[in-house]
């Protein structure tokens, strides 16, 4: 235990300088500022993953002939099924689809999905 004064002088050299202090309280402010930033731009909305499909389509989307990016492109199908298309319509005969009702059949493709995607593609004839 420290007796008298020598816990005074203890104290006064652990006490910071001024410049310590005035460093402390600058980091403490940016750090603050930082803070305020990060929060105030997480409450601007943000880009909804699907905005690019809130634009009306101007063509429709051929099952035969479309890539799985362009699959990804469709309301509701992500990277996951349309990898999952994608594979469905390489075990199909000649690798085509021949009819919409074949959709049904996609692992983890259900009738809500379809019925999202239904006015967005369209079948080519087979030769």
């Amino acid at each position: 235990m420290v007796a008298g004064s020598d816990w005074r002088q203890l104290v006064l050299r652990i006490r910071p300088s001024w410049y310590e202090r005035r460093f402390t309280e600058s980091l403490f402010i940016a750090g603050l500022l930082i803070l305020i930033i990060c929060f105030a731009q997480s409450l601007n909305p943000q880009m909804n993953r699907n905005a690019r499909l809130q634009r009306p389509w101007t063509f429709r989307l051929d099952l035969n002939t479309a890539t799985q990016s362009e699959f990804e492109m469709l309301p509701a199908v992500g990277p996951h099924l349309a990898a999952q298309m994608i594979e469905f319509k390489r075990r199909l005969p000649n690798r085509r689809f021949t009819h919409l009702e074949q959709l049904f059949q996609v692992k983890g493709l259900g009738p809500l999905t379809v019925e999202k995607i239904r006015n967005h593609i369209t079948l080519t004839e087979v030769p």
